[in-house]
């Protein structure tokens, strides 16, 4: 069976087999073994009419990897007869199959692209020209400048978005601007002579992408204006729109500010396209983008014509309150946020007495804004169908828009937006709408995270929401939302924290909102500098009970947390006294399940570790004086209780919660916590020797630097430090046996402390050399990101890791790595830019590195943007280089040691 067989046999095996395994092995083989080795006459012959669909269209793919990989192999004759017989095959099919011809476009674009890296004579001069005649004989003449757009259309987005060395950029610039002209001459006079709306639609896309990728204010003014005539087609109307936008984008733009207000005028008189019901609703929707994107743009500009602002913002406010409801009667309002948005800040940030001008005269355009936000977000009501999880997705888009709006009104408006709001509600509730007063607290709750202490609107809303009764889930579950916003507020308003805690506590009894009102009282209680201590046992009377009954975990967490943060400012003997309470019952489970040593107990288990985390991360009592932290009381209880389980539960999870609480009470006793030491530091040890989980050396490590800077902790503490590098060495000698990411750990371990502790010696040269050896290994072996320790490297390692790396990548690293490996260059090259070309240069000199001395310096230059010096002075430019021009030199150098090596290359 020849190539050309095996090859369509695996394209039909691949959309026509009904086993998903031989599917897979097709598919595999096809983007792998069959994109590398099919010749070019195979590619060319999977191409022929005589073959399938499927068939030709996967002779495409190779025909493209072909001319990306291997456009050098051929001779200057076969390049010319390549790019010829690709022009008449992709005219040839595209009147049948369109698809096809999208694709050929793509690959002949590709060739085109190619096809400068030389002189370009040689290898396809004029190529807008060829492609012309070409189509024209081939086709009628209507679809021959069809054709031909789309192919040019694709050329030039294809140019913005593919990656090429700066040296090809630069010959493919010089090609490419030359045939600007002649295309875009093209779309211009099919725009303004053609009658066939599929040729214009095609022209004015085509300009879109030339003038994207080749800017010219100019040139392309003339075809915004043009397209403004078309907004009233139907067809044309969403092409029109975004070449518009692509012109009107250009910097030249905001130079321009007599040009900005006649567009402006232009854009108000598409409201005479909005009265024409007949007209279908992508048209009102790329109108809608339009005048929305446009007004965000250079409403600073429409602000100097007083008549145009006026109209503007009507046209927009027209829009805004179109009738219906979000998303059943209409999506098309909902662009209209990015306008008001903007228009609100503009006038925010103006000097005072235009500042005052501009809000009185707009300030009732923001408030209907406001009417028609809370209209369209109302949820059905309970006589209709509820929404889709479609449709609640775009509901719950509209309001977090609408909501950031309502924020910008209140940063304008003030009180006048919230009294205004507040109208809205008792509206809603005389006509009895739950919806609609559920959609004003939804908007209400925007503008809360701004509030000030001295605005007083808060105050009715709060009078209002006690007045309704639990019920209404969305209605509950809003209401509860709009006081945790109010939180900030209520810290200078702590008068009314009693009320809240009552329209809280009616609704802490529906189990769907326990959740929500414990996170309320919880929000409210961190806010609280020191007011809330004066309602402290109206609080403990809430939450206390919950502590103790079968509630969800992370409800009992937030009660846990409300009383740590409420006793913040009391006096010691309260605190003393109120916090046991919190956490012994924790201890009173614990002690059951480690007795039970049950899964389910596991369960109860892990939860009640993970409450103990959050009280000692929320307690910080300021008012204690001589008497101990109830933190440190609280971890003397447990801390043999939390040895224990990780005895009886030995697996990862449980490991990770009792680490996390030690790290957690570090930082919050500091050396209050040294009294815990004796225990803590062999428990660690311990468990790392038994377990090998990493999470017990980052605990080791934050145990460690704690007492770094006392000299008397050092002298106890030595023994630690040695069993601690001892650990590491014995990781590394047995290395497939232990976790890689604990190399990674004991790596911070050993720099960080040592550095810290100058005066304590705990390794050698030899020993740095083997950790990172190592260190590289495990990031082979796991596909993890372990180069965060790179903050660690000591600098006379540096060429080492460097050489690790590029040997790495150059040996056929995977793709779903090879980030990592990037990030390492970019992290070395960050800290350390003096040395990094010289170890680059050094790195990509070995002679296992399967790329040109050429190239290798080509590869330091992109790297050090310094393509302008010669190779030998590169290693001394001092450059941070960014990531991604990292990500891309670097993939551009592993595909040219997998081509050097014969390895193959993967398909994006």
């Amino acid at each position: 069976m020849d190539e050309v067989e095996v090859v369509q046999q695996a394209v039909h095996q691949l959309y026509h087999s009904v086993d998903p395994e031989e599917k897979a092995q097709a598919e595999q083989w096809l983007r792998t073994t069959a994109t590398i080795d099919a010749s070019w006459e195979t590619a060319w012959t999977l191409l022929q009419p005589n073959r399938s669909f499927e068939t030709r269209f996967f002779g495409t793919i190779i025909l493209e990897h072909k001319i990306t990989r291997m456009w050098s192999t051929l001779d200057e004759n076969s390049k010319r007869s390549l790019a010829q017989q690709l022009i008449q095959l992709t005219a040839e099919i595209y009147s049948s199959q369109k698809a096809l011809f999208l694709r050929c476009s793509y690959t002949l674009s590709i060739l085109i692209l190619k096809s400068q890296k030389q002189a370009v004579p040689e290898n396809l001069e004029n190529f807008e020209i060829a492609i012309y005649e070409q189509f024209q004989q081939t086709l009628d003449s209507t679809s021959g400048l069809s054709a031909v757009l789309h192919l040019f259309k694709t050329l030039g987005e294809e140019y913005t978005g593919r990656f090429m060395s700066t040296a090809r950029r630069r010959l493919v610039d010089v090609e490419m601007h030359r045939a600007k002209p002649k295309i875009m001459e093209l779309c211009w006079s099919v725009i303004n002579e053609n009658s066939d709306e599929n040729a214009q639609l095609v022209a004015m896309e085509c300009a879109s992408s030339w003038t994207f990728s080749f800017p010219n204010w100019d040139n392309s003014l003339p075809f915004a204006q043009k397209a403004f005539e078309f907004l009233s087609v139907s067809n044309l109307c969403s092409a029109a729109v975004d070449l518009i936008l692509e012109v009107l984008q250009l910097d030249e733009a905001f130079r321009m500010p007599s040009v900005m207000r006649d567009v402006g005028y232009l854009v108000v008189n598409t409201q005479d396209i909005f009265a024409n019901a007949m007209q279908p609703e992508c048209v009102f929707r790329a109108l809608t983008h339009l005048a929305a994107i446009i007004g965000q743009k250079y409403i600073s500009i429409f602000a100097e014509d007083v008549n145009l602002l006026q109209a503007y913002t009507q046209h927009i406010l027209a829009i805004t309150s179109m009738p219906g409801q979000v998303p059943r009667d209409e999506t098309i309002s909902h662009e209209t946020h990015f306008f008001w948005n903007n228009f609100a800040d503009y006038i925010v940030d103006l000097e005072p007495e235009r500042f005052r001008t501009l809000r009185d005269q707009f300030g009732a355009y923001f408030l209907q804004v406001l009417e028609a936000a809370v209209v369209k977000g109302s949820y059905p009501p309970s006589t209709e169908p509820q929404l889709s999880k479609d449709e609640l997705q775009v509901f719950r888009q509209y309001r977090s828009d609408m909501g950031e709006v309502t924020t910008c009104v209140f940063m304008l408006l003030k009180n006048d937006c919230l009294m205004h709001l507040h109208h809205l509600l008792q509206a809603a509730v005389s006509e009895q709408s739950l919806e609609r007063a559920e959609s004003v607290l939804y908007f209400f709750s925007s503008a809360a995270e701004m509030l000030e202490g001295s605005i007083q609107g808060p105050n009715s809303f709060i009078n209002t929401i006690a007045t309704f009764m639990p019920g209404y889930t969305e209605l509950d579950k809003t209401c509860l939302n709009a006081l945790s916003s109010c939180a900030d507020w209520l810290n200078q308003n702590a008068s009314r924290i009693p009320d809240v805690i009552e329209i809280v506590r009616a609704r802490l009894g529906i189990m769907d909102l326990i959740l929500l009102a414990s996170n309320t009282l919880k929000n409210i209680a961190r806010a609280s500098d020191e007011h809330l201590g004066d309602y402290l046992s109206q609080v403990l009377e809430l939450t206390l009970p919950f502590l103790n009954e079968d509630v969800p975990a992370l409800a009992k967490r937030h009660f846990a947390e409300t009383i740590c943060y409420s006793v913040r400012c009391v006096v010691a003997e309260t605190v003393t006294v109120t916090i046991p309470r919190v956490y012994e019952p924790s201890l009173v489970l614990i002690d059951r399940c480690l007795e039970s040593g049950t899964t389910e107990a596991r369960t109860v288990l892990i939860e009640q570790i993970c409450l103990i985390k959050c009280i000692i991360k929320a307690l910080d009592p300021e008012n204690l004086g001589e008497l101990p932290h109830p933190t440190l009381s609280m971890m003397q209880s447990s801390l043999h209780r939390l040895m224990k389980c990780v005895v009886i539960y030995t697996d990862q999870e449980v490991a990770s919660e009792v680490c996390a609480c030690f790290s957690s009470a570090i930082r919050s006793l500091d050396h209050r916590f040294d009294v815990l030491l004796p225990d803590v530091v062999p428990f660690l040890l311990k468990g790392y020797e038994s377990t090998q989980f990493s999470y017990y050396v980052d605990t080791l490590t934050n145990v460690m630097l704690l007492f770094h800077d006392q000299r008397e902790q050092q002298n106890n503490f030595q023994e630690a430090f040695h069993q601690c590098f001892s650990l590491a060495a014995r990781c590394i000698d047995n290395y497939e046996a232990s976790d890689p990411e604990s190399i990674s750990s004991f790596f911070h371990l050993v720099f960080k402390v040592t550095r810290a502790c100058s005066a304590i010696v705990l390794y050698d040269q030899t020993t740095v050399s083997r950790l990172l050896e190592y260190l590289m290994l495990g990031i082979s072996l796991n596909e993890g990101p372990h180069n965060n320790i790179l903050s660690e490297i000591l600098p006379e390692n540096l060429p080492h890791m460097v050489t690790t790396v590029i040997r790495t990548i150059a040996g056929g690293v995977t793709k779903s790595i090879f980030p990592y490996y990037v990030d390492i260059l970019a992290e070395i090259n960050k800290m350390y830019v003096d040395i990094f070309g010289q170890a680059m240069i050094q790195a990509l000199a070995a002679e296992d590195i399967p790329i040109s001395e050429q190239d290798a310096h080509f590869t330091v230059q992109q790297l050090s943007r310094a393509v302008h010096m010669p190779a030998y002075a590169v290693c001394r430019v001092s450059i941070v280089v960014n990531r991604q021009r990292f990500l891309r030199v670097m993939d551009s150098f592993r595909r040219q040691c997998l081509a050097g090596s014969g390895g193959a290359i993967e398909i994006n």
